[in-house]
């Protein structure tokens, strides 16, 4: 028995399959995938997802992060009508807590940094900011108790602005809703900007019978910011996500079919 299980071992190393601290993901099954919307399984090995209007995928597995590893996404997209329409491929990210980083709780306006002028109660819907030049960039959120090492990102504590208005040294924000608590005068808030997923795996509009792979790398930490090639700071999980015919509206129900995806860590 000894023998037997020697000589697999050697037939693996040979084949160059797999060295020591690699893993490889092939995701080819409907039981590694949760969709937003009904995919078919087609193909001789049922292993291509036809996949019908806008639609995000999702995979069951959620991978740990090690920023030190090289983790290489791959995917084979091709549009068959609806076309030309957006497909993105990457990872979603997620804290020690299991919670979901999204990109506008890391993507800091650099030098933003202000604080409040003036006490905000619970249920105001206007808060007064020491004017910042850095805020003439598109403001998608105010981060709340921000540092200026950036050691708060990332950020849950963030309110949404309809619109910011220079008064002279200060600025008038209008929330989209009130606030639920007191913000103290003093309190240090940064601007945020937006953004969607980590699209390590790239984003392209294909025309009808465009056949594409998509194909990236990420490794090591961004101190801030989501971007496709390095980790979110906080990130600890990720989960392979497909935005697929991601174009909303469209009269004509797009498809295209998703196959050979594979993540590969070492």
């Amino acid at each position: 028995m000894k023998k037997i299980w020697m000589s697999a071992i050697a037939a693996l190393l040979a084949g160059g399959v797999l060295y020591a601290g690699e893993s490889e993901f092939k995701l080819a099954k409907p039981s590694d995938w949760k969709a937003s919307t009904p995919v078919k399984w087609i193909g001789k090995d049922k292993d291509v997802m036809e996949v019908t209007g806008p639609t995000t995928l999702l995979s069951v597995k959620k991978f740990d992060i090690d920023v030190k590893k090289h983790f290489k996404l791959e995917a084979d997209v091709k549009q068959i009508s609806g076309g030309p329409i957006p497909v993105c491929v990457g990872f979603k990210l997620f804290d020690k807590n299991d919670k979901e980083i999204t990109s506008f709780m890391v993507n800091a306006h650099h030098n933003s940094e202000t604080t409040v002028v003036k006490d905000v109660k619970a249920g105001d819907k206007v808060i007064i900011l020491k004017a910042n030049p850095y805020w003439k960039k598109s403001i998608f959120a105010v981060a709340l108790n921000a540092k200026k090492d950036l050691s708060d990102l990332p950020n849950y504590d963030l309110l949404t602005p309809a619109k910011v208005t220079v008064k002279g040294q200060e600025m008038e924000v209008q929330l989209k809703k009130p606030v639920d608590k007191a913000i103290p005068a003093g309190t240090v808030v940064r601007a945020h900007g937006g953004g969607g997923y980590m699209y390590t795996g790239g984003y392209k509009v294909l025309n009808n019978g465009q056949e594409a792979e998509f194909k990236g790398v990420a490794k090591g930490v961004n101190k801030s910011g989501m971007t496709s090639g390095r980790w979110a700071p906080g990130a600890v999980k990720a989960q392979i996500i497909l935005l697929v015919n991601w174009k909303w509206g469209s009269k004509d129900k797009a498809v295209a079919h998703v196959k050979d995806v594979e993540l590969e860590i070492k």
